[in-house]
Order: C-alpha cells, then sequence, then structure tokens
C-alpha cells in the first residue's frame, strides 16, 4: 500500500550527539521551512554549554554562524505531524532521507545539519530541487491514530446516558431525558 504524506505539515525530531548538537522536540513546518518549537543545546559543562528555545529565537547563540550540526548516527527519533500536530509517520534511528533537504551537503544519513539563513523568521536553508525528491517513504512507518473523534466520542456518550435512562424504568428520569431532548431540538 503506498504512503499518503498529504496531511503532513510538519517534521519533528529529538536526536543527540553528546560531543556537538542536542535536538529536544524540534518542529520545523515543512511549507515554510522554518523552524518552530524546540530545544537545541550544545556543548558540556566543562565547554562552553549554549542552549536555545526556538520559541524565544536565536540572540544566545554564541557566534553568528547560525549553522548547526551534530552526527547523530543512530539516536534520533524522527515524526511527521499533521496540521493538529498528530503524529502520521515515526522514524527511529537512522536520520531519515528528508532531512537532506535541509542539509548543504547531503548524502551521508548519519548527521543533521541546519543553516538558518533568516533568523527573524527562524527560516532555514534548504534544497532548490522538491523536497518530495528527498522523502523516502521506506524510512517512515504510519502510525495509526489512537485519539477518537471528539465529536464522534460525544455523541457515544450521549446515546449511552440515554440508553441507560430509558432501560431504568424510572419514570421521572424518562420524563426529565425526554425535556432535555425537547429544550435541545427547540434551539435548532
Amino acid at each position: 500500500m503506498e504512503k499518503d504524506f498529504t496531511t503532513v505539515r510538519f517534521l519533528r525530531f529529538s536526536a543527540d550527539d553528546p560531543w556537538e548538537c542536542r535536538f529536544q522536540d524540534v518542529i520545523i513546518d515543512l511549507v515554510d521551512d522554518c523552524l518552530v518549537s524546540g530545544i537545541i543545546s550544545a556543548g558540556t559543562e566543562s565547554d562552553d554549554e549554549w542552549s536555545i528555545n526556538v520559541k524565544e529565537g536565536f540572540d544566545s547563540l554564541p557566534n553568528p554562524n547560525y549553522s548547526i550540526f551534530a552526527k547523530v548516527v543512530d539516536t534520533g527519533i524522527y515524526e511527521l505531524l499533521d496540521e493538529n500536530h498528530n503524529v502520521v509517520f515515526k522514524s527511529e534511528g537512522y536520520v531519515p532521507s528528508l532531512m537532506d533537504y535541509y542539509t548543504r551537503n547531503p548524502g551521508f544519513g548519519d548527521y543533521i545539519e541546519l543553516f538558518i539563513d533568516d533568523i527573524d523568521k527562524k527560516h532555514l536553508a534548504h534544497s532548490k530541487k522538491f523536497k518530495t525528491s528527498y522523502n523516502n517513504p521506506d524510512d517512515w512507518e504510519e502510525v495509526k491514530s489512537n485519539h477518537t473523534n471528539l465529536y464522534e466520542k460525544g455523541m457515544k456518550d450521549a446515546f449511552a446516558i440515554i440508553l441507560s435512562i430509558l432501560t431504568s424504568n424510572d419514570k421521572f428520569k424518562i420524563s426529565n431525558a425526554i425535556n432535555v431532548i425537547n429544550k435541545f431540538m427547540d434551539k435548532e
């Protein structure tokens, strides 16, 4: 079965290179090619350590070179999210090919390199080729949604309550349930 990526809007990833950079729940808007949120940090306690919260901006980066590099090899968790940030596809371990779209020297597959070309907009430099040409469907496992449609769940709950009232043989409860339904129907 072919994978449908049409609902995907965001890429979220967490990956760690203890000698270079760590990414924690970093989200990239795949439509606008910009960073949305997450924590990016580097260094160690003995080194010049720094950390930025993407939402707060990049003023705390230690130098004006906005290239962030990490050789994360097989340590990452990568998720493709829909418009509502629900996980649609997931990949664990090796860096998925889609990350090469944002890498200046793509093709190695075991590192992440982000170059922020507009710090005010948090925009990322990227390839001039189509993004879809970088996405390898084999990199991704489809995630089945566990959340129930809230409208559907609410309707099921309402029908369960009505059924319990109607089967209770309590004329007072039945009368009240009918009054509530009638008042609701009058509002339509």
